[in-house]
């Protein structure tokens, strides 16, 4: 078999076996995620570092926020506000991880507000 060939089989293996993660892992979720493409500003409070970028999921508990910056900080613990448009939520950073910030909401999100936001504010609804 040729290297393009290993490659090719090799990809589709580890392919498989990422979206059979995704989906055993779904009822560890307690919110549906929406993927979405929304730009945000989301200020860490301590120091009122405001940072612009997008969010890339979002749930009733929370969004994977990705800032325009080519690198991301470890900032897990930190309180932030999040800027959706007009809309300010509060929330906690729980996890950094090479996509983005994982913020969970203080507050619980209705489904119906998610979809206004989605309707409202994401460029390329996916």
């Amino acid at each position: 078999m040729s290297v393009e060939g290993l490659i090719k089989k090799d990809t589709k293996v580890l392919h498989n076996r990422i979206m059979q993660d995704q989906k055993e892992n779904k009822h560890l979720r307690r919110h549906a995620r929406h993927e979405c493409f929304i730009i945000a500003v989301m200020t860490v409070l301590e120091r009122s570092v405001p940072l612009e970028g997008v969010i890339k999921e979002i749930s009733a508990g929370g969004v994977l926020f990705r800032p325009a910056s080519t690198y991301l900080l470890y900032r897990k613990g930190e309180r932030i506000s999040l800027m959706l448009g007009d809309r300010q939520f509060s929330g906690k950073i729980v996890a950094v991880r090479p996509t983005g910030y994982g913020v969970k909401f203080l507050d619980t999100m209705e489904e119906d507000e998610i979809d206004s936001i989605l309707e409202d504010l994401s460029i390329d609804r996916q």
